[in-house]
C-alpha cells in the first residue's frame, strides 16, 4: 500500500466508526419509546451537533483532498 492509501484507509475507518456510533444511537433512541415519541430540546441540539461535527468531518476530508 503506498502512502495515500494507507491515508484514505484510515480516513474510512474513522467514518465508518463515526457512523456505528450514529447507528447505535439512533437505535437507542428508537428502542426507548419516551425519546422516540418526545425529543426534547436538548435531544435535538445533540442531534444536530453529532451530524453538523460529522458533516464538518466529511467537508474536512473533501478540502483535504
Amino acid at each position: 500500500m503506498c502512502e495515500e492509501d494507507k491515508d484514505m484507509s484510515i480516513v474510512l475507518n474513522n467514518t465508518r466508526a463515526k457512523l456505528n456510533i450514529l447507528k447505535a444511537k439512533a437505535k437507542q433512541i428508537k428502542n426507548d419509546p419516551h425519546l422516540r415519541h418526545q425529543p426534547n430540546k436538548e435531544q435535538i441540539e445533540r442531534y444536530n451537533e453529532i451530524c453538523g461535527d460529522f458533516e464538518e468531518h466529511q467537508m474536512q476530508i473533501i478540502i483535504e483532498k
